[in-house]
């Protein structure tokens, strides 16, 4: 097992850790020649890695992009931009009065 750990670089594409994968799997023992998928039960180590390698990932990108919408959500956009999303917001805010009609009662005019 802690060989197995050696294979598992931080960063690794998941190309080259199919690779890694396979030869992990043929691994039997310290100086001892490697069989074919003599130690399959690293096959579900990998999987249990990658699910949650991929999830922690997910997460921290998520963290990071919720982040830049609680501050203002306007990091990336120019200056017009900023302006029309005042606008929109403002508009939302403000709404136009209805108009108000005559009253219907003749003794009221």
């Amino acid at each position: 097992f802690p060989l197995s750990l050696s294979f598992l670089p931080p960063r690794t594409p998941l190309s080259s850790l199919l690779w890694r994968h396979c030869s992990t799997m043929d691994i039997v023992g310290r100086d001892e020649q490697p069989q074919l998928n003599a130690s399959a039960g690293f096959a579900v180590f990998f999987v249990i890695f990658i699910f949650i390698s991929l999830s922690c990932w997910n997460l921290f990108i998520a963290v990071i992009i919720d982040h830049l919408h609680q501050e203002s959500g306007s990091a990336f956009l120019t200056e017009e931009q900023k302006n029309w999303v005042e606008m929109k917001r403002l508009f939302v805010i403000i709404k136009p009065r209805r108009k108000q009609s005559p009253p219907r009662n003749r003794f009221r005019h």
